[in-house]
């Protein structure tokens, strides 16, 4: 009788044993399918810029760094409430584009800076004086510089990763 309480006993501690592994396993497996397949993009630790940005006079004055370790192209935009306008002087080389957008065409090397854009609101009430209560908003983007077969750059605003689609 005894053998038997022993081998039944060991049994269920074995068959326990068994069910817990087999429950940790799938547990972990959910998580790291789950992790993995959430948002994964891929950093370029090697482009980074920084905005500077003043304001006088109703103005913003913009220039864009480049304070990475590879060269890239930039481009800028500006948005603000809808009661006003906002009207671009553009510094050397900077060019509007059909979209919206404000280009720099010269490749920014690593601690190079923009020339200075400046954006203007517009239609300012007389009273208002002080430039701080108005918001614009500049949103400035930096792409990777390709380069064609004859060695000529060329940035691609519409380059994206090859990544998955997302799952839910």
């Amino acid at each position: 009788m005894r053998v038997f309480r022993k081998e039944a006993l060991l049994l269920a501690a074995l068959a326990l044993l068994l069910t817990a592994g087999l429950g940790i396993q799938s547990a972990m497996s959910y998580f790291t399918t789950y992790v993995t397949a959430r948002g994964e993009y891929p950093i370029f630790l090697n482009r980074q810029t920084v905005i500077h940005e003043e304001v006088s006079d109703w103005t913003k004055h913009v220039v864009i760094e480049n304070t990475g370790e590879a060269d890239c192209f930039i481009r800028v935009r500006a948005f603000c409430g809808s009661q006003y306008a906002l009207v671009f002087t553009a510094g050397e080389g900077w060019n509007p584009g059909d979209d919206g957008w404000w280009y720099y065409p010269a490749v920014l090397s690593p601690g190079e800076q923009t020339t200075q854009l400046q954006i203007a609101i517009t239609g300012v009430p007389a009273g208002d004086t002080d430039p701080q209560d108005f918001q614009v908003v500049v949103v400035q983007e930096h792409t990777a510089v390709l380069y064609t077969p004859d060695g000529s750059p060329y940035p691609d605003w519409n380059l994206t990763a090859n990544l998955p689609p997302k799952s839910e």
